[in-house]
This record gives C-alpha cells, sequence and structure tokens, in this order.
C-alpha cells in the first residue's frame, strides 16, 4: 500500500488509516454479508437476476465474439502480420469494441430520451413560435436588437 501511495513520499499516517478502515469493511461485511451460494438463487428476485446473467453470457459466447479475442493473434499472424504486432491489433479491436458499445448505448439513451419526450413540451414550444411570429427585428442597426410588434 505504501508503494501506492507514493512510495517513499508516502504518508505513513493516511496508509495506516485507509488500512484500518480497509479491517473495519472486511470485519463488518463479515457479520452482515451472507456469503451462501444459495442466495443466488432462493428469491424470485434473486433467481431472476442469476437466470439473466448467465443467460448474457451464454448468448455472449455464441454469438462467437470471443473466437476473435482468444485467436486474434494466430489469425493475424497467418496474414502475415509478426510479433507485437498482432497482439496490437487485437488490443486495438477490443478497444474499438468498448468504445463501439459505449456510444451504441449513449445513442440509445437519447433516442429513448426523445421518444419518451413529453407531447406537451411540443405544444408549448409551438404555441412560443406562433408567439414569436407576431414580432419581428428591426432591421436597423442600433435597433436591430428590439423587438416590435406587427400591425
Amino acid at each position: 500500500m505504501i508503494r501506492l501511495h507514493g512510495g517513499r513520499t508516502a504518508h505513513i499516517e493516511i496508509v495506516e488509516e485507509e488500512f484500518r478502515e480497509m479491517q473495519l469493511q472486511i470485519e463488518w461485511e463479515r457479520e452482515n454479508l451472507s456469503t451462501n451460494i444459495m442466495d443466488l438463487v432462493n428469491t424470485r428476485p434473486n433467481l431472476h437476476r442469476t437466470i439473466c446473467g448467465c443467460l448474457v453470457q451464454a448468448m455472449c459466447q455464441w454469438t462467437g465474439v470471443n473466437v476473435g479475442a482468444y485467436f486474434g493473434p494466430t489469425i493475424y499472424a497467418s496474414l502475415g502480420f509478426e510479433g507485437q504486432t498482432t497482439l496490437m491489433i487485437n488490443g486495438l479491436s477490443g478497444a474499438w469494441g468498448v468504445v463501439t458499445t459505449f456510444i451504441f448505448i449513449v445513442s440509445q439513451q437519447c433516442a429513448r430520451k426523445l421518444a419518451n419526450a413529453d407531447i406537451s413540451d411540443f405544444h408549448r414550444r409551438q404555441a412560443r413560435s406562433k408567439e414569436a411570429s407576431y414580432y419581428r427585428s428591426y432591421p436597423y442597426g442600433h435597433l436591430s436588437g428590439l423587438a416590435i410588434r406587427n400591425r
């Protein structure tokens, strides 16, 4: 822990306090949390969560996504790449998968927010645009910022 806090420049008091906090947390978890494997399935919500988690993992395996991760360096080597280049290509491919997944999740959340937009918001904006159509900007220099009512 001293190395994590800067090695020779670490403040020993801070390291010792963090270690005490870790010990207290471990003791609290031993007293208050269960480590029984049956907790995964003993209630209906936990059973549902466990089944969903297992099915997601199984479906990911069935998509073949791990073939590229496991055999990528071998595949790239057979294509003529050598040494660390195969590992770099495989690492970039994995990182690109994480980036595109993040972009997909963000885009889905944005689309959901747009789809669930309150219809009254649309009507409120429509009323404001009608109200704004009654006004026009005055076209002359020093008065260009003023709004004048159309007659």
